[in-house]
């Protein structure tokens, strides 16, 4: 019998694509990690167009934005391609594409779709499902019961409006308007604190469809209250104590029998004469007497664990001999009154979960009420909002005709992070698509082709629950679609047929890590992983390449020194911690292969530091650490791939800074920002500040201070300064101005380093985006801060910049590296909020359990579910962490001083290895030699068998410390040409400066306060008169005087009524002067841009590039008028710069070839006197001589 052949992963692979990418059939792609899923995506889109569909009828939906602009941008670039490449690389492309079938009447098609595509109306619709959501609703508002100029708000400024809908509801309960809710309120603070139950309203509106349906469903809060007791299994009207006073009466025990235990425990051991005391309490006690001993009675039988005590915690043997029967009656009793405290708990939770209903209810209600107030919609509302108006009665038909009419194929991306709800959506969408009435359709002359659905993800890397993100939606949607597109027995039926497609074959990854992938989720970290009806088997297609995997020792913690009483706190780690170990001993291995410069086989290349991703399960105190340990090794590390803004020390020095300006007597911030790099003072200054100052405040004692001190007098003057700028400049005036004319840039770089830069711009832009949607006050902004999570994206490239890239596991989804390090391999399941939905998925209800213990059956069914789900999607999430390695994988971790229950990631990565052969092992201190390392030292390597590949790196330059740097690098770079092209006329070049003297220096705007404000008063007369020449001669001065009142203070002018006055007379006695009226008369040109060709004196020529302040053409003259607002007024004009009557030369040479019959005049306007200038021709001719000028042909500007 023979061997059956060997499969041959690349064939397999191209066959399995190009049936996905078929456009005759509608495909659901299960594609495993590392095989080729967005190729797939690109080609069944290319295959289309080819088949001719129109690129506007195309939809494809993407679950991010760079993964939208990424698509489309692979296949723009394949069809600029087809459109230029020769022939035979076009059918070479085409053959890879869709094998040899047909392919001359596909190649003049191919030469076209590139024009095609954009002409297309609309161009080809590639984007994420809320954009799609988006336009959607911008296209049927009213249908859709949304505003028509609603405005698309983020998560920051959602959070914000949430926040003051929680204030005003704080407000409404604190004035006790509404009795329910302030009962609530109260209820909900007495139980858990305000803190938590911020987090628990939170959490309840965490799933908005989830929430917003239950809303819907509920007609009122007894409603609900009756429905939820029903779930619990008690009475809606059952109150708390009056419960327990009848379970604790002696009707309702057996109140006889437990006297006779009382006194055989009396005849019993010492424990038991205890047990006695208290059952003799209990029983001798009233109702009110029992209720108030209820838990001592309760735990004399029942554990701390809530189950009933052995029989030797009930009674000894002593007792046992006085009373036979004595166990029996203790246990049964015990029984008994578990069932009264699992009552208890009912009535508990269902208490808590009315009062926080009724508080989550009323928060939504005036959450949904500020956003309609602005028209705002957040991403959670487009969702919801179309998902509701594609199923309203009524209107759905119609919407869903409309749309018909512009949508032949739909594709999906990602589909295992689509949400229920926004598969809803995509369910509407095609089900009329699909269907046979419509599953026909002609494109411009091609043969009918039929509508499409394809659909493609990865059940195994479904781990974005906490976005809404069920696995289970995805496979019941596959389901759905299968069903629909089951073939019918009529012959007319046209529809595509359904094909299951999966792809198993991994491009990425090597052998070594592909074989351990599969041991590990062929074991018990395979639950949820491996989708029902599918194989877990990977086939690598590198089957030759080299590939590593090695799982260190597990560092665990070292007994802590304890330090001395009045030791000043250290800032490094403590190097007992484990964590702080990790991180170190990645650093030196991440240092040494560099330094080595240890070779990638697969490659044939030196490894390089953007080749290397370190992943973490959270943004942890273990990252700055990490960052820290690599930067003190000098490698090259890009940081975390989010950015918390408010916890950078020069964010926080810049809002210290916000701070001091709102409230100037808060001395713990004042201390804080006089020895931040923005003031600089010392440790000793602060000292002696601080010292012996009695009731003063800091800033007081600051400034009786400065008399005495030019230290504290230049800290005084720096903050008095901006307490002034504060009153008038924007947020984002106020901080570009002390970033830059202050020095505040310059001085956090010096402290603080380069990288601070981009957490300071960061800032600079939420600035921005707050004045764009709020009035622009400070304390606003300081507001808005705190009240959002000001969290930034770094969107890391592929290659990390050349350098070491550490992301979060969700983070690297959908990237890859030659080299990760899976740094934290231990268990971080965080601790659930206690908001449990009861009942079916569709008809849930809320319900809130304070703690874990005080679960009863219902609520301990939904733990059990949701601990189930989340222990199925870290198995995900290993899955994801480990196939984001291409040739090594180094899996690393900890543990703490109590070592977990659950077998972490660590525990199946050992697992796995010891069940694959040929793995090495060692103990952990021949790995490393210090001690708290524990288990052993496992490595499985296979070798380069074929050739590597030679393409260029993709992951930046390897430190190379041995090749020296070529010639050129030493080089110094070439000189700019001189004078620059095109010339600018304002800006000479080296050789005309040095002739004709340098440029009069500009009038800094720091040096305003010496000059009365000459600096803003000229900017303001510049612009007078480029506004008031255009206004009616009537109305101008009043137009003026009302412009300058507007502008007075914002501008920084800040001038009295008398100032202003003068500067409109001023500007008026120009404008009106008979001699100069003409050159602002109605007709004269402000703001004129020209571009010139003009000869030199040695035969070449200068392009000339600017634009004239103001230009008058009469019918023999020219005019020429230039502003000057910002440099020192010349009294003659003999006194003129040459630089300026160099400028006024070249402008009218320029002007001159163009209107080569006119008069050419010259002015220059000083606006800060102001005055008008006549320059004299004979001035300019010389000028335009030494400059080499002449008057040639130019074209019209």
């Amino acid at each position: 019998m023979n061997d059956a052949a060997p499969i041959d992963p690349i064939k397999l692979a191209t066959a399995e694509q190009r049936r996905a990418a078929d456009p005759a059939v509608s495909a659901w792609v299960s594609a495993s990690a590392g095989s080729g899923k967005t190729q797939v995506l690109r080609d069944r889109v290319l295959r289309l167009l080819l088949e001719g569909a129109a690129p506007e009828r195309i939809l494809c939906l993407t679950f991010t934005k760079a993964g939208a602009a990424e698509m489309a941008n692979r296949i723009a670039t394949t069809l600029a391609e087809w459109a230029a490449i020769p022939d035979a690389e076009l059918k070479s492309a085409l053959t890879r594409l869709l094998g040899n079938a047909g392919l001359a009447r596909y190649m003049v098609v191919a030469r076209g779709l590139f024009a095609r595509v954009l002409d297309a109306p609309g161009g080809m619709r590639i984007e994420t499902i809320h954009a799609f959501c988006q336009s959607l609703l911008r296209r049927f508002p009213l249908e859709a019961r949304v505003a028509p100029h609603f405005r698309l708000i983020e998560e920051r400024d959602a959070a914000a409006l949430l926040n003051q809908a929680r204030e005003a509801q704080f407000e409404a309960a604190r004035a006790s308007g509404d009795a329910d809710l302030a009962a609530a309120l109260a209820h909900l603070v007495a139980g858990s604190g305000e803190m938590r139950l911020d987090k628990t309203v939170t959490a309840l509106l965490a799933d908005r469809a989830r929430f917003a349906g239950f809303m819907q469903r509920m007609a009122d809060l007894p409603a609900y209250r009756r429905a939820l007791a029903g779930l619990l299994g008690i009475d809606p009207a059952l109150d708390r104590d009056a419960f327990l006073e009848r379970q604790l009466a002696d009707a309702a025990c057996d109140a006889t029998s437990l006297r006779q235990a009382m006194q055989a425990l009396m005849q019993g051991s010492d424990s038991d004469a205890e047990r006695a005391r208290i059952l003799a309490e209990f029983l001798a006690a009233d109702i009110a007497g029992r209720v108030a001993r209820f838990d001592a009675y309760f735990s004399l039988f029942i554990t701390q664990k809530g189950a009933v005590k052995d029989d030797k915690f009930l009674a000894t043997a002593k007792a046992a001999k006085a009373m036979p029967g004595i166990k029996e009656v203790m246990k049964s009793e015990g029984q008994r009154l578990l069932g009264v405290a699992a009552q208890l708990n009912a009535i508990g939770i269902l208490a808590d979960s009315v009062a926080l209903v009724t508080l989550g209810s009323d928060l939504y209600r005036r959450f949904q009420q500020l956003k309609a107030v602005t028209a705002a919609l957040d991403f959670d509302d487009l969702i919801l909002a179309a998902r509701d108006l594609l199923r309203r009665p009524g209107v759905a038909p119609w919407v869903l005709y409309k749309l018909d009419g512009g949508i032949d194929h739909v594709l999906i991306d990602e589909g295992q992070d689509t949400s229920p709800v926004q598969w809803e959506i995509i369910k509407a969408l095609t089900d009329e698509l699909i269907a046979g009435s419509g599953a026909e359709r002609s494109a411009d002359g091609v043969a009918p082709m039929a509508r499409s659905i394809f659909a493609v993800g990865d059940f195994k890397q479904s781990i974005f629950s906490f976005q809404g993100a069920e696995p289970q939606a995805f496979l019941a949607a596959r389901a759905h679609f299968r069903e629909r597109l089951r073939p019918a027995d009529d012959k007319r039926d046209t529809r595509t047929r359904f094909e299951d497609v999966p792809l198993i074959v991994s491009f990425r990854s090597s052998p070594a890590v592909l074989q351990l992938v599969d041991r590990v989720f062929a074991g018990p970290a395979g639950a949820g992983v491996i989708a029902p009806g599918t194989q877990g088997r990977h086939i690598p297609a590198r089957a030759g390449a080299a590939g590593l995997v090695e799982l260190w020792p597990r560092a665990v913690p070292l007994a802590a020194s304890q330090p001395e009483p009045w030791a000043a706190p250290s800032i490094d780690a403590d190097p007992g911690d484990p964590a702080t170990r990790v991180a170190h001993a990645i650093a030196d291995h991440v240092a040494e292969m560099l330094r080595r410069g240890e070779m990638l086989p697969s490659q044939d290349r030196p490894v390089a530091p953007g080749d290397i991703m370190v992943l973490v399960r959270s943004r942890t105190g273990f990252v700055p650490t990490l960052v820290k340990a690599l930067k003190a090794r000098e490698v090259p590390v890009s940081g975390i791939d989010r950015l918390a803004l408010l916890s950078e020390l020069a964010v926080r020095d810049l809002v210290a800074m916000i701070d001091f300006l709102l409230l100037p007597e808060d001395d713990l911030n004042l201390a804080s920002l006089l020895k931040s790099p923005l003031v600089g003072l010392g440790e000793d200054d602060l000292f002696a500040l601080c010292v012996a100052r009695g009731e003063s405040s800091l800033w007081c004692r600051l400034e009786t201070a400065a008399a005495r001190d030019a230290r504290f007098a230049a800290a005084r003057d720096f903050l008095t300064g901006y307490l002034v700028r504060a009153e008038t400049l924007t947020p984002y005036g106020l901080l570009a101005d002390l970033l830059s004319a202050g020095g505040g840039r310059r001085r956090l770089f010096q402290r603080l380093g380069l990288q601070v830069g981009e957490a300071i711009d960061e800032l600079l832009n939420l600035a921005l985006a707050f004045e764009a949607n709020n009035h622009p006050a400070l304390q606003g902004f300081r507001q808005w801060l705190e009240a959002g999570e000001a969290v930034v994206k770094r969107e890391l490239t592929e290659d990390g910049g050349g350098q070491v890239r550490i992301m979060t596991v969700h983070g690297a989804k959908g990237l890859q590296a030659p080299i990760v390090f899976l740094a934290d391999a231990q268990r971080q399941r965080p601790a659930h909020s206690g908001v449990f939905w009861l009942g079916a998925a569709d008809a849930g209800l809320p319900a809130w359990v304070q703690r874990k213990e005080l679960d009863v059956a219902a609520t301990a069914a939904a733990r059990a579910a949701i601990d189930q789900r989340a222990q199925e999607e870290e198995n995900r999430l290993l899955y994801v962490a480990l196939t984001r390695a291409e040739d090594r994988l180094y899996v690393c971790g900890w543990r703490g001083l109590r070592g977990g229950s659950n077998p972490c990631w660590h525990d199946h990565v050992a697992a796995a290895l010891g069940a694959l052969p040929g793995v090495e092992t060692a103990p952990a201190d021949s790995w490393r030699p210090e001690a708290g390392w524990e288990g052993a030292f496992h490595r499985f390597a296979n070798p380069q068998q074929d050739p590597p590949k030679m393409a260029g790196t993709k992951a930046g330059l390897a430190l190379d410390l041995v090749t020296p740097l070529a010639p050129w690098a030493h080089a110094p770079a070439a000189a700019e040409p001189d004078p620059p092209r095109p010339l600018i006329p304002t800006r000479p070049s080296a050789a005309l400066e040095a002739v004709l003297g340098a440029e009069p220096p500009v009038i800094s705007p720091l040096d305003n306060a010496a000059d009365g404000g000459r600096f803003q008063r000229g900017i303001l007369i510049h612009k007078l008169f480029q506004m008031l020449p255009d206004i009616d001669p009537a109305i101008r001065r009043g137009a003026a005087r009302r412009w300058l009142d507007q502008v007075n203070r914002p501008s920084g002018l800040m001038a009295g009524a008398e100032v202003l006055d003068a500067i409109v007379a001023e500007v008026m006695a120009v404008l009106e002067d008979p001699v100069f009226a003409f050159l602002f008369a109605p007709g004269s040109r402000a703001e004129v841009p020209i571009v010139a060709d003009l000869p030199r004196a040695d035969g070449g020529r200068d392009i000339l590039s600017g634009q004239i302040d103001r230009l008058v053409v009469a019918e023999s003259t020219c005019h020429i008028i230039d502003f000057k607002s910002n440099r020192p007024p010349a009294m003659q004009p003999e006194q003129v710069s040459r630089q300026y009557l160099r400028q006024l030369a070249l402008y009218r040479s320029a002007i001159q070839g163009i209107y080569p019959n006119h008069t050419i005049h010259c002015y220059l306007l000083w606006s800060a006197l102001p005055r008008l200038m006549p320059i004299p021709g004979h001035l300019l001719e010389s000028h335009a001589l030494g400059a080499g000028l002449g008057s040639g042909s130019v074209p019209a500007p």
